[in-house]
C-alpha cells in the first residue's frame, strides 16, 4: 500500500467520527445517569457533549499549522524523536486498551440476548476478525462501510423510538432539572466514556481532502451523536422511569423487548445484529488509523497489513483480561477518565509546547 491510498473526505470525517463514538460501550448510559440525577439523566449527556467539542476544536486548531504533516510527523516536530516516540506509544496503546472494552462488551451483549451459548472467547475472536478484514482493506472501504452504517443505525434509532409512542409516561420526566447544577455537573463525568473517540482526528487529519471542512464535519458527527445520546435516554426515561431504569443494564436492550409488531417476533434479535454491526465501527476506524500511524513511524507503509493483524491481536487479548461484565464496566468508567487525559490533555500539551518552541519548529515544517 502507498500513503496515497490514505485519503478520506470531509463527508466521511463525519460517518468516522461518529463510528468512533456510537459503540457497543454506551448502551447502558441511561442506566449511569439515571443512576446519578433521577429523570434528569438527559441533561448531563448535554453537558458532557462539550468535552469532545472543545477537544475536537482544540485538535484542528493544532493541525492547521501541520497542514500536510502526519500525527507522527507533527509530534517529531514539536517534541522531538526521542520523547515523541514516547508520546505516539502511549497514545497507541491507549487506543488498544480503549477498543478492547469495546471489544469485550460487544460480545459480552452477543452472549446475553442473541447467543448465550457461545463463548466470549469465540464471538470475540469472530469480531475481530472482521474489524481486521475491514480495516486492511484502507481509507476508502473504511469511510464507506462508516456511511453504510450510519444508515443502518438510523433502523435501530427508530426501533427505540417506537416504544414510547405506546408505552411512554411523561410524568416520568417530571420535574425537570430538579437536581442541583453542581449534581448535574458531576454527573456528566459519568458520560465521558461515551464521547472517548474523536480523538481519532489526531491521527487522520493529514488524511481529509478538503482541510478548510475539518472543524465543520467534526463538529457535525459529534453533534449528531449528542443528539442520538439525548433521543435514546429520553426513550428510556419515558418508558421506565428513572427507578426501574437503575436497575437494568442493557435499559435499550430491554427496551425493543417491549415493541410488539404483528408478524415479526423477536424483532429485538434483528435489532442486536444492527447493533453489534455499528458497535464494531470504532475496532475498525482505529484499528485502520492507528496501524497507519505505526507503519508511518517506522516508515514502512508496505507493513501496514502486518501491523493491522498485530493490532487485532493485541486488542483481542486485552478484550479477554476483565472476568466478568461488571469488571469491563468499571474499565469503562476509568476509560473516561483517560479520554480526558489524551482527549483533552494531549491536545493542551502540544498546544503549550508549540507554542514554546513555534519558531524552531516552523523551520522544520519548512
Amino acid at each position: 500500500m502507498k500513503k496515497s491510498d490514505f485519503v478520506i473526505t470531509s463527508k466521511q470525517l463525519i460517518f468516522i467520527i461518529i463510528g468512533c463514538m456510537v459503540t457497543t460501550v454506551n448502551y447502558n448510559l441511561p442506566q449511569v445517569t439515571s443512576t446519578e440525577v433521577g429523570q434528569d439523566a438527559w441533561i448531563p449527556v448535554i453537558i458532557g457533549g462539550l468535552v469532545p467539542l472543545f477537544s475536537i476544536f482544540m485538535i484542528e486548531r493544532l493541525h492547521r499549522n501541520f497542514p500536510t504533516q502526519s500525527f507522527v510527523q507533527m509530534t517529531f516536530l514539536i517534541f522531538g524523536k526521542w520523547l515523541g516516540n514516547v508520546i505516539i506509544l502511549s497514545f497507541i496503546l491507549y487506543i488498544i486498551c480503549l477498543q478492547a472494552i469495546v471489544l469485550r462488551i460487544c460480545s459480552e451483549i452477543t452472549t446475553t440476548f442473541i447467543l448465550p451459548q457461545t463463548p466470549i472467547w469465540a464471538l470475540s475472536l469472530l469480531f475481530i476478525i472482521v474489524s481486521g478484514y475491514v480495516a486492511i482493506k484502507g481509507a476508502k472501504v473504511v469511510g464507506r462501510m462508516n456511511e453504510f452504517l450510519f444508515y443502518l443505525s438510523l433502523i435501530a434509532l427508530i426501533m427505540i423510538i417506537l416504544p414510547v409512542f405506546e408505552h411512554s409516561n411523561l410524568t416520568n420526566l417530571l420535574p425537570v432539572a430538579e437536581a442541583d447544577i453542581s449534581d448535574l455537573v458531576l454527573a456528566a463525568r459519568v458520560t465521558l466514556y461515551s464521547y472517548f473517540g474523536v480523538e481519532i482526528l489526531f491521527l487522520i487529519y493529514s488524511m481529509v481532502t478538503r482541510k478548510d471542512e475539518v472543524l465543520k464535519a467534526a463538529f457535525t458527527g459529534i453533534t449528531i451523536t449528542i443528539s442520538f445520546y439525548i433521543i435514546v435516554v429520553l426513550a428510556c426515561l419515558l418508558v421506565f422511569g428513572a427507578e426501574t431504569m437503575q436497575a437494568l443494564i442493557w435499559p435499550v436492550m430491554i427496551l425493543l423487548k417491549v415493541i410488539n409488531i404483528p408478524v415479526f417476533e423477536r424483532l429485538e434479535l434483528f435489532f442486536l445484529v444492527i447493533c453489534m454491526s455499528v458497535g464494531i465501527r470504532a475496532i475498525f476506524n482505529f484499528g485502520f488509523a492507528a496501524s497507519f500511524s505505526i507503519a508511518d513511524l517506522l516508515n514502512k507503509i508496505k507493513l501496514y497489513p502486518y501491523i493491522i493483524v498485530g493490532y487485532c491481536l493485541f486488542v483481542y487479548i486485552g478484550a479477554q483480561i476483565p472476568e466478568n461484565i461488571i469488571e469491563i464496566l468499571n474499565w469503562a468508567y476509568y476509560g473516561g477518565y483517560l479520554f480526558l487525559f489524551f482527549g483533552i490533555g494531549y491536545p493542551i500539551l502540544y498546544h503549550v509546547v508549540y507554542g514554546i518552541r513555534k519558531e524552531k519548529v516552523m523551520k522544520g515544517v519548512q
